[in-house]
């Protein structure tokens, strides 16, 4: 346990079953995001939070992908780094963030064009509110009038 809580480098010993649970976790990508929730959440310490979620959503971490695109759309407003987020949650198959991603591209970047093919690739994943989106816009083109970004 000593040895372990120097690799975590903390300032305090934690709970052993804490460890016990963080390398059970590791074959499954989840110690860095586990990590990340102790540093943000148990040591008031975000810095090193969000470098741990970084870290997991980079290994394909979907809770950690999310934790990053909020981070750079709401807290330290960066849309070119927001992006490489979005871009690893659609290449993880995240419906969510190919619906919020589509929701980026209307409202940031302005390309419809783009918003339609990432409604329709988390439409067809079971996405209801890109579906939805889909369908308002289709019954605006049929009753010609103009789709608004």
């Amino acid at each position: 346990l000593v040895c372990h809580t120097k690799w975590l480098n903390l300032k305090k010993p934690i709970n052993k079953y804490y460890i016990e649970g963080l390398l059970k976790a590791h074959e499954y990508h989840l110690t860095p995001y586990y990590l990340a929730d102790f540093y943000e959440y148990k040591e008031n310490n975000y810095k090193l939070g969000l470098y741990y979620y970084k870290y997991a959503a980079h290994l394909g971490n979907i809770p950690s992908i999310k934790k990053c695109i909020t981070h750079y759309t709401e807290i330290e407003v960066n849309y070119e780094e927001a992006e490489k987020y979005y871009k690893l949650g659609v290449k993880a198959g995240c419906k969510d963030t190919m619906y919020n991603y589509g929701l980026f591209y209307r409202t940031i970047r302005r390309n419809i064009e783009k918003m339609f093919e990432l409604f329709y690739e988390a439409a067809n994943l079971g996405h209801d509110s890109a579906r939805n989106e889909l369908f308002m816009h289709s019954i605006a083109v049929i009753n010609n009038t103009q789709c608004r970004l």
